[in-house]
């Protein structure tokens, strides 16, 4: 089996910027505003540790093995560390999101039982993605705002 690409966040290019708006060592939340070029699926990618990923604007489909999620401003991503994902813009314009990373220790500490598995050692989360609704949303805003 190939090799996943590497981590697109570690690794910005043409399509998408990704500006670090905080690293305290415990939590780094970056914003990515992607171009949304790619119609299809684009080569695989694999998440080098586990982010949460909130889009709030655009749209985009994140694949994972046969299964998919939509990524818009209603949905929060769980990007696994180590889990391969193909990502496709169906619509043109693309996309913006706030992207927090939380380190392992104190993810296992926080990530409620419910939502979460370990695999290889690692936490992983059970489904890629949940619906969060306009409290949340406006909390991913004040954050994102407050960080710029």
């Amino acid at each position: 089996m190939p090799q996943p690409a590497a981590n697109p966040l570690d690794l910005p290019g043409r399509e998408f910027t990704v500006d670090r708006l905080l690293d305290s060592g415990t939590v780094t939340v970056r914003h990515v505003d992607c171009r949304g070029t790619c119609r299809h699926r684009s080569s695989e990618e694999c998440a080098s540790h586990t982010h949460f990923v909130f889009p709030y604007r655009g749209l985009y489909l994140r694949h994972v093995a046969t299964d998919f999620a939509v990524a818009d401003a209603n949905h929060v991503l769980f990007f696994n560390a180590g889990q391969g994902y193909r990502v496709s813009h169906p619509v043109v314009g693309g996309d913006a999101s706030l992207v927090l990373s939380v380190d392992a220790s104190t993810l296992a500490e926080i990530a409620p039982a419910n939502l979460v598995c370990e695999s290889a050692g690692a936490l992983t989360f059970n489904d890629q993605h949940l619906r969060i609704d306009a409290r949340a949303q406006a909390l991913v805003m004040l954050l994102k705002h407050s960080l710029r």
